[in-house]
């Protein structure tokens, strides 16, 4: 059982078909709950799930009245009997960028669907059956209702298709994705584990913050896992970005590393010839470092790498500028940007 819908609780029905009907309705927008105050609209999801919700609440913000379902009750008495086709995204599919199976081209429409059900009462609230399943439909609601949705925690899968269908039923989702949106937190969340979806995901709807608060988390993959059906789907532009804050990082690292401590003053018991051994021990170390330098490379493997060199040194002016030269790299590379 979905967790948007209650066990079947037994009310009367507002179609005419018996005097008893047996309802699945929402546990968020049932009728009593506070997001259901004042309702006088009923969604019915594709799998039979009730939602009681309020009109101005879906109009508000909805360029196109709700998908062109929500005419007023003068135009429209009776419930809606087609659905609009609703685009799946394409990252809705299979959401692991490493399964082989993945199909980022199952960009497909849902046709138009026929729904065969009885006339309601003439002082009943519409009822307007919907093509998303109640899971769905349900975060579709919470996100425009602007409501918790940690209760649910809602799958990327979910997510992913969640953006497409507010997009089809006339949202901004500049609007409704906002940096201190649950749905915002929810995808920065995700992008965790699968930060290219996350990232291709708000480069498709152009939601520059999710972009770019998401790129920092993709600097742990290999741009080689990048096919050519996510690319597609990024964009030129936000893939340009993404590719240029990979090997700027990384290009950035090397530049840092190539600049050896520098030396001190003459001693008598360390003289220039001395000191190049320090030279010589810092090229050797960096030229496995620059060959397996990567954006997200922690700085404190960074200090621990180049700290070793500083066990065989005797001359503590050496050390100091050795120690001196690494605390440079490392604040440097901890203040080289980490977004698009």
């Amino acid at each position: 059982m979905s967790d948007s819908a209650t066990p079947s609780l037994g009310i009367s029905s507002p179609l005419n078909e018996e005097p008893r009907t047996v309802l699945s309705i929402s546990t968020t927008f049932y009728p009593g709950a506070p997001e259901a105050d004042k309702s006088d609209l009923w969604l019915s999801s594709s799998d039979g799930v009730f939602f009681f919700v309020q009109r101005s609440r879906l109009l508000e913000g909805s360029s196109n009245l709700f998908g062109g379902l929500l005419l007023s009750l003068e135009d429209k008495k009776r419930p809606a009997k087609v659905v609009p086709s609703v685009h799946e995204s394409p990252l809705a599919e299979d959401i692991s960028i490493l399964d082989p199976t993945i199909d980022l081209n199952s960009i497909s429409a849902v046709e138009d669907t026929v729904f065969n059900i009885p006339e309601p009462d003439e002082d009943a609230p519409p009822v307007v059956p919907l093509c998303e399943e109640a899971a769905l439909l349900n975060i579709i609601l919470l996100i425009v209702y602007r409501l918790p949705m940690e209760r649910y925690r809602p799958d990327l899968q979910l997510m992913c298709r969640a953006v497409p269908a507010l997009v089809s039923y006339g949202y901004r989702l500049d609007n409704l994705v906002t940096p201190t949106s649950e749905a915002f937190r929810l995808l920065i969340a995700h992008s965790i584990t699968h930060p290219l979806v996350v990232y291709a995901l708000a480069a498709a709807y152009n939601l520059e913050p999710l972009a770019v608060a998401s790129s920092r988390n993709t600097l742990g993959i290999e741009l080689s896992q990048i096919t050519d059906d996510l690319a597609g789907v990024m964009g030129p532009i936000y893939l340009r970005r993404l590719f240029f804050l990979h090997m700027g990082r990384t290009d950035v690292l090397k530049r840092l590393l190539l600049e050896p401590p520098a030396g001190h003053m003459p001693l008598p018991h360390c003289g220039p010839d001395d000191q190049k051994s320090l030279t010589r021990a810092w090229a050797l170390a960096i030229a496995y470092m620059t060959v397996e330098a990567k954006p997200n490379t922690p700085a404190t493997m960074i200090s621990s790498g180049l700290s070793a060199l500083g066990e065989h040194l005797e001359c503590q002016k050496c050390r100091a500028c050795l120690d001196e030269r690494i605390q440079t790299v490392v604040q440097q590379w901890s203040m080289v940007g980490s977004t698009i």
